[in-house]
């Protein structure tokens, strides 16, 4: 009993301070990547709505931000964008703060790191501008902030200190810190309201500013589903697993308990028998529990911190790993949190589990006739009672089954215990089953053809000369595209132009799930020297692209988007027969309106791998990368800060070229600043170390159930030992030979596992099920055969090994001259 206690402490231990450790480690993430602030409104700030905000009740503290306009740099071409804030604006700052101070006077400025490197400034330094009156501006830099730029960006914001009383009534945004944070949703549509303003038109066109990040993390979430936080599943995940946890304990701690109870059965009548009461006896007996469980309670929680510390640095491993494409700065790692609130809600828990499994037979001892205690066999009050007979040809099965279900309620509890355990167990391979599905079959791989990437962020193309060096003068192969999102237009009629099945059958389906009238589209500029051979491929040329508005479009749509990546299959889109569409940047219902422009359409393709890496699932138009610049740089808004004008550049190199190679030669061209390297072990590094992380924790898991399990099947076979072994010693003196005996009790053992092995199957097709909710790409059937189900076997095997073992060793040691209280 004890070493159950002591699993069941362990259990819940590890449990407890997972969660909470993940749960603490979210809320530091989030404090230090977004601050504590509540909500942002954006509002042209009086004098009346400062009144406002500053006389609600419900508010804890304000912070107001402003915009000073646009200042040119004083000898250097940046234009810096002057943020105004106060002293509680700049509080929330504190998460971008990368070193240095915080400003806390007039002319006083933060500036991006980036930006600091490229003017050669430290902290310290003066910065001086021009502003738009022309007059001169002097400021003192006091800190570098996190913040993003490209070597080619040169409009830059920096952060300056005004005086609340003298920004507040200019401002254009307040920052809230409410008194109750749970009041964060509830209070801030009545503040849009009060000052005049929309809010379901704010939320819907983006401009409600929730610190969600920070919000969720403290388990605070819209009602209105709204934001679709994973963290309100938490209290949820915390209280089913804690309920699953204790209850599985529950059964095993009370099968054990029960034989405890069975074996010491004449030793409470006894004390009946001397006056003592039966209240007193449940004391007795709740004390000696209690007594019993002080060690292992007190031991597991202990070894529990020890094995969550433990669990955390292999944690740490693979999440460092998963985040090795991120800047030092922005690195995080889970940190191990224990506190009193958590020990002690693992005390009670424990405690919990213990009385609660002790109830039925402190019940049953209370009950108890003194008499009927001292009989070695008890009668059994149930009125009826059905006889089994003992047929001769199979005397050995019947009086097994017998033996079984003269003590049904035993034998079930004991061999569900087992069972669940398995059950758990084969839930966790479940789990590990679909996430090996998961990364096989639905992780597009852009690196399954060429085996190097680069991403290259400017308005410029990548250098011709850099590609030829590092393809070897172009002999290796490679391909560099840009792409963006557009839309067909509904001026197109979507009744003549799209393939009649797509129209009837998936049209309808795709203005359901994403609410756009307009199909997407995206459209990607590839260099020449590589679309020529897609030219070819399909029987053009490339003279055959004159014009600017020529392309090739990829007609192909997944029938189904909830199947695995690997599998989907595709259908045609457009009617082949239209040869000419009008696409337009933005889809209809935003409110900035852009010019369209038509696109003519030589010819199609069903290949969606077109170019040997995963640009798309969907619709694509193909055409030269030159014409693709000349038609952003047509649009009617700044495509640039949209896109970044990214560029991709795939390389297919010989093995023995290392990321570093490629690097040295990069740098000779490019600013590092706008270019980012991947290969095929560090392209989805987040996702494989991630999954290897949890794979690592599924597997810490499944081995503490299989000893759990282990450990129940030794106790229940060897807690009933004494009631056994006085049962073998009566059919000896019937006149029953051990060999006779072996067979018996062999047939016992064969019956139990039956049980187990029909529990376990129905199990496992239930966590094969589980399985599937967690990976809905994939069936059941398909989850069940990639399950490791030798190891349930093994399992299965061991606990036989188990039965067997102790149930012959009570055969052993059941002899006549040992049992004097028989005789």
């Amino acid at each position: 009993m004890k070493v159950t206690i002591f699993l069941a402490v362990i259990a819940l231990s590890l449990f407890i301070l997972m969660f909470g450790s993940f749960v603490r480690n979210s809320q530091e993430m989030a404090e230090k990547t977004m601050g504590d602030y509540h909500t942002v409104i954006p509002v042209d700030l009086d004098s009346e709505k400062v009144n406002t905000l500053e006389n609600n009740v419900n508010i804890k503290k304000l912070a107001y931000s402003g915009k000073k306009g646009m200042e040119k740099g004083l000898n250097n071409d940046f234009v810096f964008n002057v943020i105004l804030g106060d002293k509680h604006y700049f509080e929330t700052m504190n998460a971008a703060l990368l070193d240095g101070e915080l400003p806390n006077q007039e002319n006083e400025i933060l500036i991006p790191k980036w930006t600091a490197k490229d003017l050669n400034l430290k902290i310290g330094d003066s910065l001086d501008t021009v502003d738009e009156d022309n007059v001169k501006q002097h400021y003192k830099i006091t800190g570098f902030m996190r913040y993003n730029t490209r070597s080619w960006e040169k409009e830059i914001p920096i952060c300056t200190y005004m005086d609340s009383d003298t920004l507040k009534t200019n401002a254009d945004h307040v920052i809230i810190w409410y008194k109750n944070i749970r009041d964060t949703y509830k209070r801030t549509p009545k503040l849009y309201e009060s000052f005049g303003m929309d809010y379901e038109k704010a939320l819907y066109e983006g401009g409600v500013d929730y610190n969600i990040f920070y919000l969720s993390s403290h388990f605070v979430n819209s009602d209105d589903g709204m934001v679709n936080a994973s963290s309100e599943k938490y209290p949820q995940i915390f209280a089913t697993g804690s309920i699953l946890i204790g209850c599985f304990f529950i059964i095993v701690i009370k099968n054990i308990f029960m034989v405890w109870e069975k074996n010491h059965m004449r030793e409470y009548g006894l004390l009946l028998s001397v006056g003592a009461r039966k209240k007193d006896i449940v004391k007795l007996v709740i004390k000696r529990l209690m007594k019993i469980a002080i060690k292992p309670v007190f031991l597991g929680v202990i070894s529990g911190m020890v094995l969550n510390f433990l669990m955390i640095k292999v944690v740490n491993k693979y999440y460092t790993l998963s985040q090795m494409n991120l800047s030092p700065e922005n690195v995080n790692i889970f940190q191990f949190t224990i506190s009193p609130l958590l020990i002690l809600l693992i005390l009670i828990i424990s405690v919990l589990v213990i009385l609660l499994a002790s109830l039925g037979p402190v019940f049953k001892l209370s009950r108890v006739h003194p008499i009927d205690s001292m009989k070695l066999y008890r009668k059994d009050n149930t009125k009826y009672k059905k006889s089994y007979p003992l047929r001769g040809r199979n005397f050995i099965g019947d009086l097994s089954k017998i033996n079984m279900k003269k003590d049904k309620k035993m034998t079930v509890v004991s061999t569900l215990a087992i069972s669940l355990s398995l059950f758990i167990l084969s839930a966790l391979l479940a789990l590990a089953s679909g996430l090996d599905l998961d990364l096989t079959y639905n992780r597009p791989d852009e690196l399954s053809y060429y085996n190097y990437k680069i991403s290259y962020m400017s308005p410029k193309n990548m250098p011709e000369d850099l590609i030829s060096e590092l393809t070897n003068d172009f002999e290796e192969e490679y391909i560099s595209y840009r792409k963006h999102d557009f839309y067909v237009e509904k001026s197109n009629d979507y009744e003549n132009i799209l393939d009649q099945t797509y129209l009837r059958e998936m049209y309808p389906k795709y203005l359901e799930d994403s609410g756009y009238e307009e199909i997407g589209m995206d459209l990607v500029g590839i260099r020449s020297n590589r679309f020529e051979d897609i030219v070819e491929s399909l029987d053009l040329e490339v003279k055959d692209f004159s014009n600017g508005s020529e392309c090739i479009v990829v007609n192909t749509m997944p029938t189904d988007l909830t199947k695995p990546h690997s599998r989907l299959e595709y259908t045609n889109v457009i009617d082949e027969s239209v040869n000419r569409l009008r696409v337009n940047v933005n889809p209809s219902f935003i409110d900035e309106k852009t010019e369209g422009f038509d696109l003519e359409v030589l010819a199609y393709s069903r290949d969606p791998n077109i170019v040997k890496t995963s640009l798309s699932k969907g619709l694509m138009a193909l055409m030269p990368m030159e014409h693709f610049m000349s038609i952003l740089s047509e649009t009617d808004r700044n495509t640039a800060a949209d896109v970044f004008f990214e560029e991709t550049l795939y390389l297919k190199l010989p093995k023995d070229t290392s990321l570093e190679e490629i690097k040295s030669k990069t740098e000779e061209y490019l600013n590092m600043r706008d270019v980012e390297f991947f290969s095929r072990e560090n392209l989805h590094a987040f996702e494989s170390n991630s999954n290897r992380m949890l794979y690592s924790v599924i597997f810490m898991a499944a081995v503490f159930m299989a000893i759990v399990g282990l450990s129940s099947s030794y106790s229940a076979t060897n807690s009933m030992n004494e009631s056994r072994k006085q049962e073998l010693v009566l059919l000896q003196i019937i006149g029953m030979d051990k060999s006779t005996l072996k067979k018996l009790i062999i047939r016992e053992v064969h019956y139990n596992m039956i049980f187990i092995g029909i529990t376990s199957i129905a199990f496992l097709l239930i966590s094969a099920y589980i399985g599937t909710m967690a990976y809905k790409a994939f069936g059941v059937l398909e989850i069940l055969l990639n399950m490791k189900i030798y190891l349930c076997l093994l399992y299965l095997l061991l606990i036989y090994a188990i039965f067997r073992r102790n149930y012959l060793k009570t055969l052993k040691e059941a002899e006549l001259t040992t049992n004097s209280r028989i005789m």
